[in-house]
């Protein structure tokens, strides 16, 4: 089953991305997750077995909205979420360009 990211009435495929990945590998960076909303569902129960030491690095995509740029996490909300209950203001983050957001992007 392809896994998909969906937020409003946007989505996008994480094993598009994850392929994208491994094709144009680079570094992860951190990226400051403090101010992430919890927007999203997640399972509590799953969220306290994450060892954010041994978790792969989230994937953020790029987007704009009213012309500005801005980084919107697409695969790792659970991990964010053991992030922000163990107070931890920076997560490791593979960062798509905008140009590569738009090609995982599912079309509706």
């Amino acid at each position: 089953m392809t896994q998909t990211f969906h937020f409003m009435t946007k989505a996008w495929n994480i094993d598009a991305a994850q392929a994208l990945l491994e094709k144009k590998p680079r570094k992860p960076r951190l990226v400051d997750i403090s101010t992430a909303m919890n927007l999203i569902r997640t399972d509590q129960a799953y969220v306290d077995s994450i060892d954010l030491d041994r978790a792969a690095p989230i994937i953020v995509g790029t987007i704009t909205i009213d012309g500005k740029e801005y980084w919107m996490p697409l695969d790792g909300w659970h991990r964010i979420r053991r992030a922000k209950d163990l107070g931890v203001k920076k997560l490791p983050a593979y960062v798509l360009t905008k140009k590569e957001t738009d090609q995982v992007e599912v079309r509706r």
